[in-house]
């Protein structure tokens, strides 16, 4: 059978060859698995030395709305990467990106209202070229969660759900604008 992009979580649009490269996941990614398109921020990084050499370890764990640093490319559990998200026979090494332009396939479809008061609040709206944000459970949304200038925005919406199998297009630019 054949595979198509659509099996991953993340879509590359526009393959990007600058990412940044490779990350590891902390302990409880571990445990439990992510998906692709979780927004992660560095948990700790960790320096030792090796010979005359610096190596460095950066562990990222899942984000909030108001800290994203960066979204995780594959997830845990898509074989084609040997469910470890960069090398096989490597878990918990992951992929992560900073900009370019990506289909996701796991995003909020409520808003927080509705997720944490069921009736109190409303489906979330995706609307082509609108700011989106990272919601509390680190994934995509139109909504920004925390008030002010707190949420941090991280792309532009260029596709609909209902155009592309499900998944919302994101030009990803991470940072505070």
């Amino acid at each position: 059978m054949a595979t198509t992009s659509f099996d991953f979580d993340v879509v590359e649009i526009t393959p990007n060859k600058e990412k940044l490269g490779t990350f590891e996941a902390c302990e409880s990614m571990k445990n439990e698995g992510w998906v692709g398109g979780l927004f992660v921020r560095i948990q700790r990084i960790q320096s030792w030395r090796d010979g005359s050499a610096t190596r460095w370890k950066r562990i990222i764990e899942p984000c909030g709305d108001q800290d994203p640093l960066y979204f995780v490319l594959r997830a845990s559990y898509e074989e084609t990467d040997h469910y470890t998200a960069q090398y096989p026979q490597k878990t918990g090494v992951i992929t992560c990106c900073v900009y370019g332009q990506f289909l996701f396939k796991y995003y909020e479809t409520l808003n927080k209202a509705e997720r944490h008061n069921p009736g109190s609040g409303a489906p979330l709206v995706y609307e082509l070229n609108m700011s989106l944000f990272v919601s509390e459970n680190g994934l995509l949304t139109p909504e920004k969660e925390s008030p002010g200038i707190l949420s941090r925005g991280v792309g532009i919406c260029i596709g609909l759900p209902e155009d592309n199998l499900g998944y919302v297009g994101c030009e990803v630019l991470v940072g505070p604008w």
